[in-house]
């Protein structure tokens, strides 16, 4: 019973960590969008929302940036990561069932 309970709790710490890989990844990316923005030479003044709530707030105006990242978006982004982990493994487990 103690192994269960080990590799269950093994399996959370893996979905959690991979929700926060994620939502670093997307972090990184889109501060790279807006460099490659600022390098391009775009002005833009970005702001999408989710429930009236911004995800994330990008403004470009020249040679000079700025990006704020909101608690909503970085939650997003976090349960964009933890879906994919349960989706790719519930797949992968499929796939092992499927070919035994």
């Amino acid at each position: 019973m103690q192994k269960i309970k080990g590799d269950k709790m093994k399996s959370f710490f893996k979905v959690l960590l991979t929700g926060l890989q994620v939502t670093i990844i997307l972090s990184l990316l889109l501060f790279i969008t807006t460099l490659l923005m600022l390098v391009l030479g775009y002005s833009i003044n970005y702001a999408p929302t989710l429930f009236g709530l911004p995800l994330f707030i990008i403004e470009v105006y020249e040679t000079r940036f700025a990006i704020e990242a909101r608690v909503m978006g970085l939650a997003l982004f976090f349960i964009i990561g933890v879906i994919a982990h349960l989706v790719v493994q519930y797949f992968l487990r499929y796939k092992k069932a499927s070919v035994q």
